[in-house]
Parts: C-alpha cells; sequence; structure tokens
C-alpha cells in the first residue's frame, strides 16, 4: 500500500535511492524470516493467543491496549518484570523471539487499519508507553542484545510506526542505560522519546482518555483477567472471523480492510503481496524511478493467498 511505501521514503528523508534500497531489504527479510517467510510465520502463531503466552507476558509484558486521544493504539511494555531466566525456561530464545516478530507485525497488519477504519482517517502511528518500574541495571545487561535487534527490527522493516515513545518511572541508572540505547537509534526517532520518573499521570492522561488507560498506569481501565492480558482493543472486533478466513484462504488479509479515498484508483493496479500487507505497483514504480517494476514472483516476494 502507499501508505506503507511512505513510511521508507520518510524514514531516509525522501532519498529515492536509499529508500528504495531499504524497501528492498525489508521484503527480502519478510520473504526469509525465521526460514518461512512473514506469512507463513504469522499463520502459525497469532500474536493475540498463543501457548505460553501468559508465562511470556508475565515475564516480558509487551501488549496493544486501546486508543490515545489522537486514535493512535496504544503499546505497553513493562520492562521492570523483565525476568529472561524466567522466560526461557518456558519458550526458547527462538521462539520468544517470534512473539515479538508477530506483535511487530500485528501493528501494521490489523492494529492500524482498524484504527483507520474506526476513525475514518489514516492512523500510520502509535503511542509506546515503556515502564521501568523496577528496573535495574541488571536486567537491562540480560536483555542488551534482544534490545538492540527489537530496535533493528523496528526501525528497519517497520519505519515510522512509532509516533510517541513515553518511558516512565525511569530510575537514576537509566542515564547508563540511555546512553547505550540512544546509539542504536535514528535521530527521527529519538525525537519521538520522552523520559519521565515518577511524575507521569499528567502527561498520560494528557495524551490517553483515562478510561483507556490501565489503572496500573493512573487510568480508570481494570480489565476482566488484568489489561496486559486483555486484548482490548478496535482490533479484536469481529477478529476471529476474519482471521480465520484469511487462514482458508477467504482473505487477502487478515486485518481490516482499509484504504483513503485517494489510494482507491491505485487500488486497482497490480499488488504485491509481502506477507500480511500489501504494496502497489505504482508506488514501486514511484520508489523505481519510473522505470520497470519488480516481477510478482514468489521468489522475490512472500505471497499470500
Amino acid at each position: 500500500m502507499a501508505l506503507h511505501c511512505s513510511r521508507f521514503l520518510r524514514a531516509r528523508s525522501y532519498n529515492v535511492k536509499d529508500a528504495l534500497k531499504m524497501l528492498q531489504e525489508c521484503l527480502e527479510w519478510r520473504r526469509t524470516v525465521q526460514g518461512v517467510g512473514m506469512t507463513e510465520l504469522y499463520k502459525r502463531l497469532d500474536p493475540f493467543d498463543y501457548p505460553n503466552r501468559e508465562h511470556v507476558f508475565r515475564h516480558w509484558p509487551m501488549y496493544f491496549h486501546k486508543t490515545d486521544k489522537h486514535g493512535r493504539p496504544v503499546n505497553i511494555q513493562s520492562f521492570g518484570q523483565v525476568d529472561l531466566p524466567e522466560l526461557y525456561k518456558h519458550v526458547s530464545p527462538d521462539q520468544h523471539w517470534e512473539t515479538v516478530i508477530v506483535n511487530a507485525e500485528a501493528l501494521i497488519s490489523e492494529v492500524l487499519p482498524a484504527c483507520s477504519s474506526s476513525a475514518g482517517r489514516s492512523i500510520e502511528h502509535s503511542l509506546i508507553i515503556i515502564d521501568l518500574k523496577g528496573f535495574s541495571l541488571s536486567q537491562f545487561w540480560q536483555m542488551k542484545s534482544l534490545v538492540s535487534r527489537s530496535l533493528h527490527a523496528s526501525q528497519s522493516y517497520y519505519p515510522e510506526t512509532m509516533g510517541k515513545l513515553v518511558i516512565i518511572n525511569a530510575p537514576r541508572s537509566f542515564t547508563t542505560i540511555w546512553s547505550f540505547v540512544k546509539q542504536l537509534m535514528n535521530e527521527r526517532t529519538v525525537k519521538k522519546v520522552e523520559v519521565l520518573g515518577d511524575k507521569y499521570s499528567d502527561l498520560l492522561l494528557s495524551l490517553i482518555p483515562e478510561e483507556n488507560l490501565p489503572a496500573t498506569l493512573g487510568g480508570k481501565c481494570n480489565c476482566q483477567g488484568g489489561c496486559s492480558l486483555s486484548n482490548a482493543g478496535l482490533w479484536m472486533d469481529g477478529r476471529k472471523e476474519r482471521r480465520e478466513q484469511w487462514l482458508r484462504g477467504e482473505r487477502r488479509h487478515p486485518g481490516v480492510e482499509w484504504a483513503e479515498p485517494e489510494l482507491d484508483e491505485a487500488s486497482r493496479s497490480t499488488i504485491y503481496d509481502i506477507g500480511t500487507v500489501k504494496l502497489d505497483e505504482e508506488e514501486l514504480l514511484a520508489l523505481n524511478g519510473g522505470g520497470t517494476s519488480p516481477q510478482p514472483q514468489t521468489s522475490a516476494v512472500a505471497v499470500s493467498a
């Protein structure tokens, strides 16, 4: 889709050559990720319902939860609860990495389209909250390589999907942590980050309706069974049926169909599927400087039925 292509252009400051290279590398990654490709991985592993999900969330909580005041999906991660030795007692490091990948994929394939459809306009970004309550340097050294790997995947294969990152309950030791993490972020990403200590309620409530913000973070939401495992959000409406239809080959994509009015004309041209999303031929031509468009072969692009 055009929106997906535009992210790569923005990520490379509209340098077409660099954006095209970035897009091509992303397509190759999607075709080969985890040895099966994104389409197959997303079919095998449902990001909202997979084996040992409760155990994973107990030791690395990372979840989407409703929307902010701009209609953006909220993603919450509680690093203070991260315990990799305990996590790896029931899932392997590779299995856990797959949950991280499909969580990122869910954003562009299901979460953002649902938010856009509900708002009646394009919602391209998420609001991320990272809670560092109880977080220590020893935990950071545990997860340092995984943080680096996650940031690389996010910036390289899911660029320009983060609208704002709010880090709360930052401990004094965060200065040391931030000096490392900041080096892994591009300048555009760093500008979207806001770091706070324990005085964060006013900011979060200025961004998120109190009924959408978990009570544990100063809001009034108390999902049954806990917000982290609730899957609460617009993207869950009708999701079970959509996913079953997609798995049976009755839908091209698992998410809600969404396209802005100006994309209607482009939608009539050849579509290139890349896992759970699609790119329009005209957009690929534009990125390629108006030259010959790439041929839609499964050896070059992971095609979903």
